[in-house]
């Protein structure tokens, strides 16, 4: 009977490479005209928008933007300047392999953003964006699921996961909403800066969309006109339900959402009894959702013929199996003390950044910090506004059930709730509810059978019995095969186990016949 085989093409994505690049961004402020001299720099927030990325060779190319405020002290009555800043940037990230057209991912992390007085009219601003890079390469490959024609064929099969994208879209959507002071604060005089971080709580996928549900943390800091009690701050949770068409989306599909503010837009406007505590907000969002399936498949990785001299065709194919994914929290408190008395909190901006992360088994460590700016008046005889940076450390925890040391892990803050007081005017304690998402992947080179022929050519005898010691490492598939016989049969004549292969057992090996 002639050798048939059957094969069936299966579209891949092989892990081509990847790079954690740290983009150092310089870029200097130039205040303008219509603004103070600079005195003293509170504190320094920025945002990162990813633009654009693709490949080329060798490298991947990312086209961002930052947006920057910078909170300053200057030579004028008002206690607080902002100055604000959008900053393009290209960066080029190495990464062994790339080629022109494939797929580049990103994921990003403004790491720390500071700031320093050049002189009276200019700032620089130093951003450290992390840069998570992935290039994959989509390929179509012929497989073999089936070898037929040879009665004594030996077939080696393994269980792969294979992970492909198939679809991604892009959307955006204005949140429009009319913001009203709560009771207890003051009239707005004039806005200083707004404070905006998304936080994603339900992703849906469906046909052809992928819905993502959550709200806007927006912190409103501004003037009140009053001496006494010149600055106050309004916080607000804005929801949305954002759609974005995704070609090839179905419902149980696997997904990814990240959002970026684009553009925004704050007014001031009076209500019904003429005051100025009305905020008319519009956030314009971008989304970019991906959409993924996971198949779990069963393919042929090795195969021979005890008594007929076969040649095998393989094709290496590196993959990413997904270990879990797994969502944890933890809450940071501790209590920082100032470095000048406090009288009053303007300002208290906590951000969770993730640093670094630690894989053991079924366990991923994530290290971070919460990196607190304050700015607060303080009365040391004349009456200042001064602001201050510090950092808390924090560890967390999560469990991931098959992840080993080896394993590469995304961990991702996705949500955060945060609070303070001014217990004493040098203690301000803070706490802090952290949501981690971590996504372990297992790195997998496997070299798949993608054809098979028969070789008119004679075996050479071997003795008809052969005693072998195994060695540290030994594959009882790999013995069988050596000596062209059968892990069946090598089981049976020994009257042992799979689990019984161990280094230093003598293996009484026989001669196989037709």
């Amino acid at each position: 009977m002639a050798l048939e085989l059957l094969k069936e093409n299966m579209v891949v994505e092989q892990v081509v490479g990847e790079n954690r690049y740290q983009a150092l961004i310089s870029h200097d402020i130039v205040i303008g005209d219509n603004r103070p001299d600079v005195d003293k720099i509170l504190s320094v927030s920025a945002r990162n928008n990813i633009i654009r990325q693709e490949t080329i060779q060798g490298k991947a190319v990312i086209e961002g933007m930052l947006d920057c405020s910078v909170l300053y002290t200057g030579d004028t009555d008002k206690l607080i300047e902002c100055v604000e800043a959008h900053i393009p940037y290209t960066q080029y990230v190495d990464v062994k392999g790339a080629e022109a057209k494939m797929i580049c991912e990103v994921s990003d992390t403004v790491e720390s953003a500071d700031a320093a007085i050049v002189n009276a009219r200019k700032i620089s601003l130093n951003v450290l964006v992390d840069l998570n890079v992935k290039v994959l390469e989509r390929k179509s490959v012929d497989v073999i699921e089936d070898i037929t024609g040879l009665p004594d064929m030996q077939i080696l099969r393994e269980n792969i996961k294979i992970s492909n994208t198939l679809g991604e879209g892009t959307s955006q959507d204005i949140i429009r909403e009319e913001l009203e002071l709560p009771q207890n604060k003051l009239d707005i005089s004039e806005i200083i800066k707004a404070g905006i971080d998304v936080v994603v709580e339900k992703v849906v996928v469906t046909s052809g969309k992928v819905t993502a549900e959550g709200y806007v943390s927006l912190d409103v800091m501004y003037y009140t006109g009053e001496s006494v009690h010149p600055l106050e701050k309004a916080v607000y949770e804005l929801p949305f339900a954002q759609e974005t068409d995704v070609q090839g989306a179905e419902e149980g599909m696997s997904s990814e959402v990240r959002f970026y503010v684009d553009d925004t837009s704050f007014r001031v406007a009076e209500d019904a009894e003429g005051k100025n505590r009305i905020i008319n907000a519009e956030i314009l969002l971008k989304c970019v959702a991906k959409v993924y399936r996971e198949d779990e498949r069963e393919v042929i990785v090795d195969a021979y013929s005890p008594m007929r001299a076969t040649r095998l065709s393989k094709s290496a194919y590196r993959c990413r199996e997904l270990v879990g994914r797994e969502n944890s929290q933890v809450e940071v408190k501790d209590t920082l003390t100032l470095i000048q008395p406090a009288t009053s909190m303007y300002d208290v901006s906590i951000r969770p950044v993730i640093i670094d992360y630690s894989v053991s088994d079924g366990k991923v460590v994530s290290h971070g910090v919460l990196q607190v700016a304050a700015v607060y008046m303080t009365s040391t005889g004349d009456t200042v506004v001064t602001g201050e940076i510090q950092e808390i450390p924090f560890n967390v925890v999560t469990d991931v059930p098959g992840a080993t040391k080896d394993a590469v892990a995304y961990v991702g803050i996705i949500g955060s709730k945060s609070a303070y007081e001014l217990k004493t005017s040098r203690q301000l304690e803070l706490k802090s509810l952290l949501d981690v998402e971590v996504t372990v992947y297992a790195d997998r080179e496997i070299q798949l059978v993608t054809g098979v022929e028969e070789l008119d050519v004679v075996q050479p005898e071997r003795p008809s019995i052969t005693v072998y010691m195994v060695q540290k490492g030994d594959e009882l598939w790999d013995i069988a095969k050596k000596y062209r016989t059968t892990v069946d049969d090598i089981l049976e004549h020994n009257n042992v186990q799979r689990e019984d292969i161990k280094s230093g057992l003598k293996l009484i090996i026989p001669k196989k016949f037709l």
